[in-house]
């Protein structure tokens, strides 16, 4: 291990933007020292987790501080190492899982509920350090491109709803910025045979805790450093910002199942969205056909029209019923009062 650490010594030192004072051998030390640590702590979570089926006997407090400790952006060690270390430690052992395994189960139960995580078939980024790791795990699946262009503004969760869209929990969504905007035709009740235009636009869900606003700015900052032009993270960011102006919207999302707030309340979650985008450029959006889409929706008039009556007079069984038979009603009267007026005729 010394021996790797001693050969690649200024390509680690490179990695970093502020040039280290210490000395070779303090270097050298300082770096074993974390890369052992962070790999023993994963062996023992991955064995407390998948084999005996609990959490790591240590404190709950002291469990959530490293893990979201070892995602701030200054505090990465460069990833080829801790996998050559981790080589050099286990080779050819078939018995551990590989550090790629190791890194994404430790890192599963924040933010998003990655159930997908550990089918890594496909996962062919070249990962820089954890920071990276977890951007990758959040957006690697997502295959929308980016476009150039200024996006429109965009009303908000509760006015976009006004005007006829549903928000809806994108169960399979298979990463967190896996946002679509569906239109499908639904079965009108209580007749199958009339057809209602359904605007969906689904959100996978997504957990909001002490730690989220740390490792959304985090992911955010080493976008704005290192994939200015691939800002998926931000671009999430700015499309939910623009959704939520205040607890109302918040309340909305996570009666659809979006949101999942363990932490604070409705106003403290819709705060952590508008402050999040402050100050970030965008030279690009992976979301601008849905900026598009969703801004045509709501200026057309005839979807706030259509979106009031199925709100005012079928939004149940019961009242779609009578409304029905209402208008059915209506129709024989107006029939019989022309038969009466052709037959005095």
């Amino acid at each position: 291990m010394v021996g790797f650490l001693q050969h690649h010594e200024q390509h680690i030192r490179h990695c970093y933007e502020e040039t280290s004072n210490l000395k070779k051998l303090e270097f050298i030390t300082m770096i074993l020292y974390d890369a052992v640590f962070i790999i023993e702590l994963f062996l023992r979570s991955f064995e407390w987790r998948i084999r005996i089926r609990s959490l790591p006997p240590y404190k709950p407090l002291l469990r959530t501080t490293i893990r979201y400790d070892l995602l701030l952006l200054e505090n990465q060690l460069p990833y080829f190492v801790l996998e050559e270390l981790y080589e050099i430690a286990f080779p050819n052992n078939t018995n551990n899982p590989s550090l790629l395994i190791l890194s994404c189960q430790y890192f599963r139960d924040s933010l998003f509920n990655e159930d997908n995580i550990l089918n890594l078939s496909n996962f062919e980024a070249e990962v820089k350090h954890f920071t990276d790791l977890k951007r990758h795990l959040l957006t690697y699946t997502y295959l929308r491109p980016q476009s150039r262009g200024v996006t429109p503004d965009l009303p908000c969760a509760i006015k976009l709803q006004e005007s006829g869209v549903k928000f809806k929990q994108h169960v399979q969504g298979k990463c967190l910025i896996d946002i679509n905007f569906d239109k499908k035709e639904k079965l009108g009740i209580p007749f199958s045979w009339l057809k209602l235009k359904v605007h969906e636009l689904q959100i996978p869900p997504i957990n909001i805790y002490d730690q989220t606003e740390s490792v959304f700015r985090n992911l955010m900052a080493l976008e704005q450093c290192h994939y200015p032009h691939e800002t998926l993270v931000c671009n999430y960011i700015n499309l939910v910002d623009a959704l939520i102006n205040n607890e109302e919207d918040v309340n909305l999302l996570v009666e659809a199942g979006i949101i999942s707030i363990h932490v604070g309340n409705n106003a403290k979650v819709a705060n952590l969205f508008n402050k999040l985008g402050d100050y970030i450029i965008l030279d690009c959006s992976c979301y601008c056909d849905i900026f598009r889409d969703l801004k045509a929706h709501y200026d057309n008039p005839w979807n706030h029209a259509m979106a009031t009556l199925k709100r005012v007079y079928f939004n149940n069984l019961w009242r779609s019923t009578g409304t029905v038979a209402a208008i059915l009603l209506l129709v024989l009267t107006l029939v019989q009062a022309i038969c009466s007026i052709l037959q005095v005729v």
